[in-house]
């Protein structure tokens, strides 16, 4: 829990657009990615929410990642940075892939069409 005001002057200070504060709040921070973490701090609200005696008012207000402001539902489902590279990988190759099949498709099918041939004709009787 962090004083508001308090809060406000910090995030001034490094720069980052901060959400309006009002009320209580809490600040977390940590995680490999904004998906971690958005993931840990869905999880604890559903988790609260389980609890009878704890309060209905506790919700997610903003999350701010790299310098701007972020809604939980986004910071979900932004890829992770390995996520985000094997779409890359997967977009990059997937093309030259599809040539390659392109490619050597016809030719292996013309191959196994001319074997089939050369098995189903009967070898010519040797002269004598």
């Amino acid at each position: 829990m962090v004083k508001n005001s308090y809060a406000k002057k910090v995030f001034a200070e490094m720069g980052v657009q901060a959400p309006t504060l009002s009320g209580p709040t809490l600040v977390c921070w940590g995680g490999d990615s904004p998906k971690a973490l958005g993931t840990a701090v869905d999880g604890a609200i559903k988790e609260s929410k389980k609890d009878p005696k704890a309060p209905d008012k506790l919700k997610e207000r903003s999350g701010i990642v790299e310098g701007a402001p972020m809604a939980l539902r986004d910071m979900l489902n932004v890829p992770t940075r390995l996520e985000a590279v094997g779409e890359i990988i997967a977009a990059v190759t997937g093309p030259g892939s599809a040539i390659a099949g392109a490619l050597t498709g016809p030719a292996s099918q013309l191959a196994s069409i001319l074997k089939a041939i050369e098995e189903k004709t009967p070898e010519a009787a040797p002269a004598a």
